[in-house]
């Protein structure tokens, strides 16, 4: 197969993904349980799923996935070294007595690429620690196991928004 005919089928393998129940269903569930454990650990799980899926999909060559997901070939290696060494998975199911916080869907993946969603899912994540603690934002740290600056890089947009759409009501 020549490269622009690569090409063509990978576009059209994204975008039959797109179409397809598949792409829609859960590859991760962020849920009210993740806020309490370190956010590191649930990135990690949130990488690993996705480029779980992403194998399952379109097989296990570096160059396709990093393609696909739109990251660098190192962060796939990093990645799939934590997959093997990583014990806990990350569900795509709801357990009892949780909430969801953010579905990570294939599709979005393909759309969004990996780093966007980390960031939507770091994101997510604290917007939803700020609520359970009251914005406390030493409790929210201390929750997630995050320092001032990974925290402000989301909390202060955040705080901004919800901010402005109190003033605006």
């Amino acid at each position: 197969m020549d490269h622009l005919t690569e090409g063509i089928v990978s576009v059209l393998k994204k975008l039959e993904i797109l179409r397809s129940p598949k792409g829609s269903s859960p590859i991760a569930v962020i849920t009210s349980g993740h806020l309490e454990k370190p956010l590191d650990d649930t990135i990690r799980q949130v990488e690993v799923a996705v480029v779980t899926a992403a194998q399952e999909r379109f097989g296990e060559s570096d160059a396709i996935l990093s393609k696909l997901l739109g990251v660098g070939r190192g962060r796939i290696d990093r990645i799939l070294d934590a997959k093997s060494s990583h014990q806990e998975r990350i569900s795509a199911d709801i357990s009892a007595g949780q909430y969801a916080i953010f579905r990570v869907t294939f599709g979005l993946v393909l759309t969004d690429g990996l780093e966007n969603i980390v960031q939507a899912v770091e994101r997510e994540i604290i917007r939803a620690a700020l609520e359970k603690h009251h914005d406390n934002d030493h409790a929210v740290r201390e929750s997630l196991s995050i320092g001032f600056d990974r925290f402000n890089r989301h909390a202060i947009l955040l705080k901004k928004k919800r901010q402005a759409s109190a003033g605006g009501s």
